[in-house]
Formats: structure tokens, C-alpha cells, sequence
């Protein structure tokens, strides 16, 4: 292996020392062990770039390709990683997206593998996939000079409620099942449903390294490659065999984690105040609620006092009315006011 990071856009050799100090004990942290031989986990984003992103790891991606989008992989002329670059500064942003962007035979392919869950993940493939079709295209352009676009997902979490680990989505007319165009084309690969199958493709090979946690795992994997012929396989264990032995590679999966750690931390921190600001607000509306009610009932209750005095009034006025009639046939008999009065009771 030539080279297997990338700093700042410059290959690093393994042989280059890392300049800073890391305690022994975290990185060690950062990976399984079987025995006493760790290996670098290929499911990290940031291992996954190193094992296929690498100028020496073409055969190993040109391998993993061919198994997902059907091109037998003697048929892949043209493979070009356009983004190899593995920045430190990437690698500790949180919010980073450590994928690989190619293109193969005229296509356009993006590659992101994600272990943590993700509610708004798929919204965010289509997003990532518009941006990668449209990329380059320039005003004037003939719009069949779009380049198919395929979006591959690698998934550490179950998504879909399928017991299949692959499904592929592409644009289909919902009723004759018509293909509208072969340029958009979705894969979401994932992991933990792979993990369950037994077989011997090419895809559920490769599928079941990039899950490997051990070494264990990884002789398997080998020892399966070697009965399929599948020597790129074979290639991408020697590859992680000698990442998970370079301190500087192992340094970088270990920031790459914490970063992670971080996000998910973040996210987490996000959920509970979203869900906390969701309880004020229902709170909230609940007591405007009563409130409302509460004004609702007082308004109701100023109506039907206003009704009874009114009433009242028609009562009192009423009476009133009749009191003088009867006053004015008294005094037309002769009584005198002050009998009037006696006879009132006033």
C-alpha cells in the first residue's frame, strides 16, 4: 500500500509519524479487539474512505460498484474519485459527510455510508443527489448532457420495513411500472439485515467486511473471498489489516468517532429541547385553551346577567306601570294622597 491518508490534499505515507500526542488507551477504545490485534471498524466513514478512496484501493471500489449497480467490473473503463482528499479538519467536524463522490463509465456515483440513525435521512439522500446531478452543468447546456446520477447508502440502521438488506428505487409510472428515466437511481444497502443472510455474492461479501468488528471477522471474510475468487476482497483485508496497524490512521478513526460522539450527543441535546419546547408550547395552548374557555364562560355568564336585569328591569317597570294606574284610579275615587299611600304600604 502506497498511500492510505490524505492531508490537506497531500498523500502521507504510512511510514510518516503522527506529531501528536494520543493516549493509547482512547484509541484503543475506538476499535474492537480480537486477541490482542485490533482492527480499524470499515463501517467508520472515515475508514471506509481510506479502504476505498485510496488511489491503490481502485480495484476494491470498482469491485464493490460493480456489485450494486450490475456492471460486470472487466466492463468499467472510466473510475475517477473526485473527491480523495481526507482533511483533518473533516474528519473532526461533526457535521462533516466523509463519502465518495465517482464517476463511472459516464455516470455520476456518490457513495455515503452512515451508521447512526437518521430520521430526515432519506429527504437528505434525494437533497445530496440533486446537487451531485446538477453539478457542473452550465447555462446553455443541452439538458442531455445530464449525466445519470446513482446515490448509494450504506446503512448501520434498519430503514425500511422490508426483510431484504438492498432495495433500489428509480422513477417508475406507479401504475404500468414504466421506467421514466435511468438516470436517477437510488440504492440503500443495510447492514444489520445483511449481517442476517448467508450467501457467497459478491455484494453480501463485501456487505458482511465493511460490518467486520474483528479479526476474526476478517478471516472469514478471507477465507470466503479466497474459495469465490474474489481477490479485491482480499485486497481491502491486507488494506485494513495494515490501517489498523498505522498509528496515524488509527488516530484519525479515533477523531472521526469522538466527532461522531459529538454529533450524536448534539442531536440528542437537540431532541430533548425540541421535545421540551414542544411540551411549553402544548402546555401552552392547553391553558390558552382554558383560558379561552374560561373567557368563553364569562362572557356567557355577563350575557345572562345582562338578560336578568334586563328582565329585571321589565319586571321593576312593569310593576311600576301598574302601581300608577292604580295610584291614578284612587285619586279618581277621591282618596287623598296620603291614603294612597296607606294602601301602598309606603
Amino acid at each position: 500500500m502506497k498511500s492510505i491518508i490524505h492531508e490537506n490534499g497531500k498523500s502521507m505515507s504510512k511510514n510518516e509519524k503522527n506529531t501528536e500526542t494520543v493516549n493509547a488507551a482512547e484509541v484503543q477504545e475506538t476499535v474492537p479487539f480480537a486477541g490482542s490485534q485490533p482492527i480499524l471498524k470499515p463501517k467508520l466513514d472515515v475508514v471506509f474512505k481510506m479502504i476505498f478512496a485510496d488511489p491503490d484501493g481502485e480495484g476494491c471500489l470498482k469491485s464493490l460498484i460493480s456489485s450494486i449497480i450490475g456492471i460486470p467490473k472487466e466492463e468499467i473503463t472510466e473510475l475517477t474519485i473526485e473527491n480523495t482528499e481526507l482533511i483533518p479538519e473533516l474528519v473532526e467536524d461533526k457535521f462533516s459527510r466523509l463519502d465518495i463522490k465517482a464517476r463511472v463509465n459516464g455516470r455520476k456515483i456518490n457513495i455515503e455510508i452512515q451508521v447512526a440513525y437518521d430520521k430526515d435521512y432519506i429527504s437528505r439522500t434525494i437533497f445530496y443527489w440533486a446537487k451531485l446531478f446538477t453539478e457542473g452543468f452550465k447555462k446553455g447546456t443541452s439538458y442531455s448532457k445530464l449525466s445519470g446520477t446513482i446515490s448509494i447508502n450504506i446503512l448501520g440502521f434498519d430503514w425500511f420495513e422490508c426483510e431484504e438488506y438492498w432495495s433500489h428505487y428509480q422513477l417508475i409510472e406507479k401504475d404500468r411500472g414504466d421506467l421514466l428515466t435511468d438516470k436517477v437511481s437510488f440504492h440503500y444497502l443495510e447492514l444489520k439485515k445483511a449481517a442476517k443472510e448467508h450467501g457467497d455474492s459478491t455484494l453480501l461479501q463485501w456487505l458482511h467486511l465493511i460490518n467486520a468488528e474483528t479479526e476474526d471477522d476478517l478471516m472469514a471474510a478471507e477465507a470466503l473471498a479466497q474459495k469465490t475468487n474474489v481477490p479485491e476482497i482480499q485486497d481491502a483485508i491486507v488494506r485494513i489489516r495494515t490501517l489498523s496497524a498505522d498509528e496515524r490512521a488509527r488516530e484519525l478513526a479515533y477523531q472521526r468517532e469522538l466527532a461522531l460522539h459529538e454529533k450524536a450527543t448534539w442531536e440528542e441535546n437537540l431532541r430533548e429541547a425540541e421535545e421540551k419546547t414542544r411540551e411549553a408550547e402544548e402546555k401552552t395552548r392547553e391553558a390558552e385553551e382554558k383560558t379561552r374557555e374560561a373567557e368563553e364562560r364569562a362572557e356567557k355568564a355577563e350575557k345572562e346577567k345582562a338578560v336578568v336585569e334586563r328582565e329585571k328591569a321589565s319586571v321593576e317597570k312593569e310593576k311600576a306601570l301598574q302601581q300608577q294606574k292604580f295610584t291614578d284610579e284612587l285619586r279618581k275615587l277621591g282618596y287623598s294622597d296620603e291614603r294612597i299611600a296607606e294602601i301602598l304600604g309606603e
